[in-house]
């Protein structure tokens, strides 16, 4: 991890997770933008700790305090330079993982980096708890960008097994009207399409067709679809990570269609993608049935059994949620 990056905008971080504070400097910051403090805060308070049982149950206030750069809200020109506090750090918690690297971590890589001299009480420099200032940076450029007439977004699509439809899944009137002032500035909204949307692969435009006339198997009376693909049909067609992205949901445009699910092989286990329309609950039938999740319309799971046994499964579980009156 650098704690420096950048050529136009640069950006340092410092500070480690149970030390005085943490921070960032930013340099390259154009004079006379006013920074809504305000809109700041609730944008840091998305990750502020300890709001969630999913999270760290650390409770940090995470307000900045801005030590140059700004001046009554609006940038100056100098370097900008804030700091949050830390109040709430708990480092006997890490008193035993001193000489124990915890796997997934940096505690390890510090160790040989710096000679074994990293503080890595909660992680140190490498914690989480950084990404705080990234989110000072980043809410500061987010709000120069917009006036600019420049929206940033982002979509998580996938956790492990459980995935989610593209963006967006359920369009706002704030998305419309981003469009339309991106139009305004001259934007290409065809091109934008074509270079997202026509970008496939020959590989991955077969694959499809392959799916639909030679894997998809309707039944429950035409209300529900799966489909499935093993690893050496994905190779016979180059696949490349994301190519079945939307398969899963070409089924539902069939009428009197319900739900739809698509069993992808990987080397050790099967993953299951699960789709639905109005009120049939998919995040109900994955944590039923194949020990998963996601929400109602769109959930996903694993299978480590083989493909048919995977499928056989579907089929009674489908029958089973559709005599408990789940299918409608």
């Amino acid at each position: 991890m650098s704690s420096e990056f950048g050529r136009t905008l640069r950006v340092g971080v410092f500070g480690q997770s149970h030390g005085a504070a943490i921070g960032v400097t930013i340099d390259g910051l154009p004079a006379g933008e006013r920074i809504d403090l305000a809109e700041l805060q609730a944008f840091l308070d998305r990750r502020k700790p300890g709001k969630s049982p999913l999270s760290t149950a650390r409770k940090e206030a995470d307000a900045p305090e801005f030590l140059s750069g700004l001046r009554d809200g609006v940038t100056c020109g100098s370097p900008l330079c804030a700091v949050i506090y830390n109040s709430n750090q708990h480092s006997s918690d890490y008193a035993e993982l001193a000489d124990k690297p915890r796997p997934s971590h940096a505690d390890y890589t510090a160790w040989v980096k710096w000679g074994g001299q990293a503080d890595m009480r909660g992680g140190g420099h490498f914690s989480g708890r950084l990404t705080a200032p990234l989110c000072i940076a980043g809410g500061i450029a987010k709000q120069i960008l917009a006036r600019r007439g420049v929206f940033v977004g982002a979509h998580l699509a996938a956790v492990g097994a459980e995935d989610d439809e593209a963006f967006p899944l359920y369009p706002t009137d704030e998305l419309f009207r981003a469009v339309a002032v991106l139009v305004e500035k001259g934007i290409s909204i065809p091109e934008i399409h074509n270079n997202v949307y026509n970008a496939y692969t020959e590989g991955r435009a077969r694959l499809f067709g392959y799916v639909i006339n030679r894997k998809m198997e309707i039944i429950q009376d035409g209300t529900v679809a799966y489909m499935s693909l093993m690893e050496n049909e994905m190779r016979r067609f180059q696949f490349q990570q994301g190519d079945s992205e939307g398969f899963v949901n070409y089924a539902l445009t069939i009428k009197k269609m319900k739900m739809s699910a698509m069993f992808l092989a990987h080397r050790k286990f099967i993953r299951v993608s699960l789709r639905s329309r109005g009120d049939v609950d998919v995040n109900l039938f994955a944590r039923k049935y194949f020990n998963g999740g996601g929400h109602k319309n769109a959930a996903g799971g694993k299978s480590f059994v083989s493909m048919q046994e995977t499928i056989d499964h579907y089929i009674k579980s489908v029958k089973e949620f559709a005599q408990d009156g789940h299918l409608g």
